[in-house]
């Protein structure tokens, strides 16, 4: 849905500034990490919808989105402990991935 948004957006297919703070609206609901990114977008976003007084060149909005949406995916990558480690190792699993103690120590890993 994300990217069809984006799709309407890129080639201009909304017509009036109502549709485009509506496709804005629907790009805040995907924002679960961040609630305080819901605000910013949809404020700066509303700003510059009304503030273009011709109904074209939305780049600014399609760089805002672009900006919000990284920010949503890269933030709790960022507050995590272990920051994507992948040499992390359980020892009780070299044997067989399908035995108990195997997936005990998984789940208290």
């Amino acid at each position: 849905m994300i990217i069809s948004i984006f799709y309407f957006i890129n080639y201009e297919i909304f017509k009036n500034k109502i549709s485009y703070i509506l496709s804005l609206a629907c790009i805040a609901l995907f924002i679960d990490d961040s609630k305080f990114l819901i605000y910013i977008l949809i404020f700066t976003g509303v700003l510059i919808i009304l503030q273009n007084k011709e109904n074209k060149n939305y780049i600014n909005l399609k760089l805002i989105i672009l900006l919000i949406l990284t920010l949503n995916f890269s933030i709790p990558y960022f507050q995590n402990n272990n920051l994507g480690d992948i040499n992390k190792d359980n020892p009780s699993c070299n044997n067989s991935l399908l035995s108990n103690e195997c997936r005990e120590s998984y789940f208290n890993f």
